[in-house]
């Protein structure tokens, strides 16, 4: 059920506004039902309504890094480009998911592969490496759940087992000050806060940026 999610994403809205402006700034429009609609079947999945909700609230960001949730949150038709883009490397590179290594935190929650269909990433740092909702789990995952995964993911990592989970954390650590703000000129750049107060600039794993999330070991980029 999602039928509070918008009071959720309200509240996000006013604590970007509040503390970072500059990265509230970057928000798109909220997307139609139509254009959310016609990625259905070029994804061949049905949207969650949590996924529908998210992006009628805004289409996502202009494509910065380091934006609203703490990586470039991408318009609808940036998400279509990726994916697509994936489905020409599995399909043109199979070999790649027997060559290159992959791990799943939680074990047997993620397919242990490269790539994937059923992977649709909606937050990236722009080179390669996508937050995600995995519509093929492992068998012991969750179908939804939000994943890490891309070009430098070895490791791919549970964040939250829902979209709706995900946000609801994100906000939670925002609102109680878990959170680190770096300005930098005309920029805003926010970083969540691990259990010892630390926070990461690190891109190389993408769990890196969200400490303590889902079911997701801790871990940090050394």
């Amino acid at each position: 059920m999602t039928s509070d999610l918008p009071a959720v994403l309200a509240r996000l809205d006013a604590w970007l506004a509040a503390h970072v402006p500059a990265i509230h700034a970057t928000l798109r429009p909220g997307a139609s039902d139509t254009e959310l609609d016609a990625l259905e079947p070029l994804v061949g999945q049905k949207l969650p309504e949590s996924f529908r909700t998210l992006y009628r609230w805004h289409d996502g960001e202009q494509l910065v890094v380091r934006g609203v949730f703490s990586l470039a949150f991408l318009p609808l038709a940036q998400i279509q480009f990726d994916w697509e883009t994936w489905q020409d490397i599995g399909k043109n590179f199979p070999e790649m998911n027997q060559e290159i290594n992959s791990a799943s935190h939680p074990t047997g929650s993620i397919r242990e592969a490269y790539t994937t269909p059923g992977w649709l990433g909606f937050l990236s740092d722009l080179s390669g490496n996508s937050v995600g909702l995995d519509f093929n789990p492992g068998p012991a995952g969750k179908l939804g759940q939000v994943i890490t995964f891309g070009r430098d993911q070895e490791y791919k990592y549970v964040l939250a087992e829902s979209l709706e989970a995900f946000l609801r954390e994100y906000l939670t650590r925002l609102e109680a000050g878990q959170v680190q703000i770096v300005n930098r000129e005309a920029e805003s750049f926010l970083y969540l806060l691990d259990a010892d107060g630390r926070s990461s600039e690190s891109h190389r794993q993408l769990t890196d940026l969200y400490p303590g999330f889902g079911a997701a070991p801790a871990r940090r980029s050394r």
